[in-house]
């Protein structure tokens, strides 16, 4: 358990797209995810619900089982966000046909609303116009 998740995780090492499996111990939760599960070519999915996540845990056709410190940033990301710990939350906003300074000044107030209104934690993004982020 870490950061108060208690998850088991497996990585079978690029064997399949679905790279990780995560078993959220405490509901039976089966996730996949690729090593960018947001991306919109990756993979984050609900899988199945483990009636034993413990026996279920003891699967060797998983992968090897790695710590949540181990996985990439964004698959501990789709973690905290699968098992409640973080709301996905992302402004994100496009220069085009903004300037530069228009799009940050839309996305500070942007972020403003959400963080002092809703009262939810997020990230803000500026992208230009081939959607990198700047």
């Amino acid at each position: 358990m870490t950061n108060n998740i208690n998850v088991t995780i497996f990585d079978n090492g690029y064997a399949t797209f679905d790279r990780y499996t995560i078993i959220n111990m405490d509901n039976g939760d089966v996730y996949g995810a690729s090593t960018d599960p947001f991306h919109p070519q990756g993979f984050g999915q609900f899988a199945l619900k483990a009636e034993n996540p413990n026996e279920f845990a003891k699967s060797t056709h998983l992968g090897n089982k790695v710590a949540f410190e181990d996985v990439p940033e964004k698959v501990q990301e789709y973690i905290r966000i699968q098992c409640g710990i973080k709301q996905p939350y992302l402004v994100r906003v496009y220069l085009s046909p903004m300037s530069l300074d228009n799009a940050k000044g839309a996305a500070d107030k942007i972020f403003k609303y959400v963080e002092d209104e809703l009262g939810i934690d997020t990230d803000v993004e500026v992208l230009n116009n081939d959607g990198k982020v700047i």
